[in-house]
């Protein structure tokens, strides 16, 4: 009997299968699995004081249907109830899938809406994985398609349309994970679908497109394809803007702000200035000057607002980017300076004004201005940003300034955190949004180094790197200090959600996309997190600042020696003009050292880096690494009896060089400058002590002193002045 029924299930299973549309595949062994369970649930129904309720989910089996009609809306009903704890308990989208979309091609009409609604958003991802995802993905072994799930967004939308229960927080859904990976010709695609169906697109349907364009164009792209991309970009924000002609009432200051970052790429400078000036009320040309931009014709691409939209630091990033980009270094300066200083009141200055003192004598009341210059307070971006370009373009001065800018105003605003944290009346104080970072720095130090400016290469190297060091040490202590004493509850864990039927209602209320800024409070773990990271990567370019520093004046007082050596002039600052000088002046001046035949050279530029100082060699690694730097001229890393072994040679060599020189000014013979030469080889130890490995430049340098000390010290070289040495000496003369 059993085996009658099951029989019965799988020929009705596939009949089912057969007569769907979709050519898909799809999972039977889940439907016979559900088959077996639903007959072992039938065949306990003979013991008595026991009956097997129906599904709870689908209660629509009848008594007086056909066993097969039972049997296939038994499988309904179990693959319903497994499809809903898995939207309830299951993380996996790809388990959820395959449910889904047995259940969606065999019995849709059996599926309520809620359940597509709710499948929509559990067959992907969450959007946080899929902007890591997106960001790692290199820009030439990408996917063929932007999103990895389109064609399961499109088979649900597909299912809702069936049943005309397409709503708009269903496309907000799908907008939303365009816009994670950065999909603008996708959201183009949803937007005209919404159309079609009558589905009017809000603030955060405009503002998801806006965010994919936005995205894309920070990701890796090839060289050859970017132009396409940018042709790509300014069409899709073309649209997005005619969306902004019919409902103006959907511009907000969030969807104007991402509108700023992509036109400073896609279009030229004069209409990202005429954008600015129709969003925010601000001529960039005169910047200090109360306008009224919305007398101006809008030139039929926007209706004129209402009122300017409040500046953000979002805005000003931008702004400050476009005339980086375009070269315009004082429009800049300008820009920054005024718009991150609020304008005082012209009344402050101007009491009265002369034409009108008459006027004001007869009222008694002096008008005061009451328009408010827009401006914001700068965040770290913007300090990297105007530091980044200005030593692009060599301004040195400039470049100097605001870092210093920089560091005064992290110091204060430090200074206020600090105060906060003492005031027990504060539980949780805001975050800061400005730090010093390697950014700031590596910009003017690319600026030392591309022009050679040794006052600057001091400059960083005395006060710069010191003073941003300290004030990170300092904060760094404080913040552990403030953890100590008011520590960091943990935080109370979310309300675990009731499951239900109303999950799958589908009439919750999207989250607005514009909404007030709220304050992000202080977490002071990520904070120390925060301040231990640039304390290591500062002090990491700090080393690297003394190399190149030490290199460049190296380099340059070799070519200046070299022009004294030509009789050629040079400059002397003390004179203040080029003058003829004697190589005996010039070395004083420079303090050479003579140096011997013998004497170690200081070659500052041939040091290890720090990669090479601390890396962990296997024998494979090591053996393909010193192939290769033997190849090239680099010094490999070796054991330690090896190198010895070819030190003696050159020691030797060396030597004999000496003895030759030193027997031909007294008159030796041959055999006897040989004979010399034999004793003081000799005298060479045979094996090295100390390390059993020489692993560095800085270690072989080390030992190599070392072994000439020691042949110094044993009378072996010229220089000893232990008794041995006295006593050959004596004993050679006659």
């Amino acid at each position: 009997m059993r085996g009658q029924w099951l029989q019965a299930g799988w020929s009705c299973a596939k009949r089912s299968f057969a007569s769907t549309p979709h050519q898909q595949r799809v999972d039977i062994p889940q439907i016979a699995n559900s088959a077996r369970s639903y007959t072992t649930a039938t065949a306990s129904t003979s013991q008595p004081n026991r009956e097997v309720s129906p599904p709870t989910t689908h209660p629509q089996v009848a008594g007086t249907q056909t066993p097969k009609q039972s049997l296939e809306l038994s499988y309904a009903g179990d693959l319903i109830k497994r499809l809903t704890t898995a939207l309830q308990h299951d993380k996996n989208p790809t388990r959820i899938w395959r449910l889904y979309r047995v259940l969606a091609i065999n019995h849709n009409d059996k599926l309520p809406p809620a359940i597509h609604h709710h499948a929509l958003r559990k067959v992907t991802p969450t959007l946080q994985q899929l902007r890591r995802a997106s960001v790692r993905r290199p820009a030439k072994s990408g996917p063929r398609t932007p999103h990895a799930h389109e064609d399961r967004f499109r088979f649900v939308i597909r299912q809702l349309q069936i049943l005309d229960k397409v709503s708009l927080s269903d496309f907000n859904f799908i907008l939303a994970q365009f816009a994670a990976v950065g999909n603008h010709l996708g959201c183009v695609t949803i937007l005209r679908e919404m159309s079609v169906h009558n589905v009017r697109p809000n603030a955060p349907s405009l503002g998801y497109a806006l965010q994919a364009i936005a995205h894309r164009l920070t990701l890796p792209c090839r060289v050859g394809l970017k132009q396409q991309r940018l042709a790509a970009s300014k069409n899709t924000l073309e649209t997005v803007l005619g969306y902004f002609k019919e409902q103006p009432h959907l511009i907000t200051s969030l969807t104007w702000d991402l509108v700023l970052r992509i036109a400073k790429d896609t279009h030229d400078l004069e209409t990202f200035e005429w954008l600015v000036k129709w969003g925010y009320g601000i001529d960039l040309a005169t910047p200090d000057r109360a306008i009224n931009p919305w007398d101006t014709p809008s030139e039929g691409i926007l209706p004129v607002p209402d009122s300017p939209f409040p500046f953000s630091v979002s805005a000003l990033n931008a702004i400050l980017d476009a005339y980086g980009r375009a070269g315009n270094i004082s429009r800049l300066v300008q820009t920054f300076e005024v718009l991150t200083t609020p304008v005082p009141h012209i009344q402050e200055y101007f009491a009265v004004d002369s034409w009108d003192q008459d006027e004001d004598d007869d009222f008694g009341v002096v008008p005061t201005s009451t328009y408010v210059f827009p401006h914001t307070v700068p965040n770290t971006t913007s300090y990297a940003i105007i530091i980044r370009h200005v030593a692009r373009a060599g301004k040195r001065v400039l470049a100097r300034h605001y870092l210093y800018a920089a560091y005064r105003d992290y110091r204060r605003r430090a200074h206020d955190l600090f105060l906060q944290h003492r005031d027990t009346r504060i539980i949780h104080p805001p975050s800061p949004n400005l730090s010093l970072t390697r950014e700031h720095l590596l910009s003017v130090v690319s600026l030392a180094k591309r022009t050679r400016d040794m006052g600057l290469y001091k400059w960083l190297h005395n006060r710069g790197f010191p003073a941003v060091l300290n004030q990170l040490t300092r904060d760094l202590e404080h913040a552990l200090k403030a953890r100590e004493l008011k520590g960091n509850p943990k935080p109370v864990p979310p309300v675990r959600a009731v499951y239900g039927r109303a999950t799958f209602t589908g009439n919750r209320s999207d989250t607005p996309l514009v909404n007030t800024p709220q304050v992000k409070y202080l977490n002071m773990n990520v904070h120390i997190f925060h301040l231990e990271k640039q304390i290591k990567e500062v002090q990491v370019l700090w080393d690297h600042l003394k190399i190149m520093r030490e290199r460049s004046y190296q380099r340059k007082t070799e070519y200046l020696g070299r022009r004294v050596w030509r009789s050629q002039k040079v400059f002397i600052p003390e004179e203040g003009r080029m003058t003829l000088v004697s190589k005996t002046w010039w070395k004083a001046y420079v303090r050479f050292r003579e140096l011997s035949e013998d004497a170690e050279w200081y070659r500052p530029g041939r040091k290890m880096m720090q990669r090479y100082i601390h890396k962990r060699w296997n024998r494979h690694t090591k053996r393909k690494m010193s192939i290769w730097r033997t190849k090239h001229g680099f010094w490999r890393p070796r054991s330690r009896q090896i190198w010895w072994d070819h030190e003696r040679v050159r020691l030797a060599e060396r030597i004999r060089r000496i003895f030759v020189a030193r027997g031909k000014e007294e008159g030796k013979t041959e055999e006897e400058i040989e004979k010399e030469v034999a004793d003081a080889v000799e005298q060479i130890p045979e094996t090295p002590g100390g390390q059993k490995k020489i692993r560095t430049y800085s270690q072989m340098q080390y030992h190599r002193r070392q072994a000439l000390k020691d042949a110094m010290t044993m009378g072996v070289l010229p220089g000893g002045s232990t008794e041995e040495a006295a006593t050959e000496k004596a004993d050679s003369t006659p």
